[in-house]
């Protein structure tokens, strides 16, 4: 649906829209909705940040991949081409043993972090460790309940560095992000998905 109740564009239809799928039966109405909306003009803003930070994790996980693929496609042609078949047998254990095959190492788990209600600026934040996965426990006390949540994680600027669609369960809300911050301010923040322009509820993140 490219518009909500109160006429304008919905969470779906600004992502849509920046990324060029918006059906052509859709865009007029969204592009003259955008000239004169000032609220949405600064939603879509967001939404491009947001985009333009996913597409580059993306991208740049694809890169690290290809490399890493090469390196180890390199350095498996050298062994075979060079070190004799008795010796390989010796080489691929040790690699086990100390954990260098690529297939048997395993990121560490993501921090379990729980995020309860904050108010301004001097609020209390919750703690975790910089450059890691996390699981963000959400308490939805007080928050109108709906049958999903829209969850983003943004740095001491505004700019979107996380997000994604989440249920409930008995009154929390679980979100696993897995983006790896680096050290500073963050804020959650809770929408409801039919209603972007304000969210539901802020929580201070220190990533340390």
């Amino acid at each position: 649906m490219a518009m909500v109740p109160g006429g304008h564009a919905s969470e779906d239809a600004l992502e849509q829209y920046c990324l060029g799928l918006v059906p052509a039966g859709e865009l007029e109405a969204i592009e003259s909705h955008l000239l004169v909306c000032k609220g949405c003009q600064e939603r879509l803003r967001e939404t491009e940040a947001y985009v333009r930070t996913m597409q580059q994790a993306t991208a740049q996980a694809a890169a690290d991949d290809l490399v890493r693929r090469s390196r180890w496609r390199a350095l498996g042609d050298w062994v075979f081409h060079t070190v004799p078949v008795t010796a390989i047998g010796a080489a691929v254990a040790l690699a086990l043993a100390w954990g260098f095959l690529p297939s048997f190492r395993h990121a560490p788990p993501a921090v379990a972090v729980a995020l309860e209600v904050t108010r301004g600026d001097e609020g209390p934040r919750a703690h975790a460790p910089a450059g890691r996965a996390l699981l963000l426990k959400l308490d939805l006390a007080g928050v109108p309940a709906l049958e999903s949540y829209q969850v983003r994680i943004v740095n001491a600027r505004g700019g979107a560095v996380f997000g994604a669609a989440a249920r409930p369960e008995r009154g929390r809300l679980n979100v696993t992000a897995s983006v790896h911050p680096s050290p500073g301010a963050y804020w959650v923040r809770l929408y409801d998905p039919s209603h972007m322009q304000t969210p539901l509820r802020e929580y201070g993140l220190a990533l340390e």
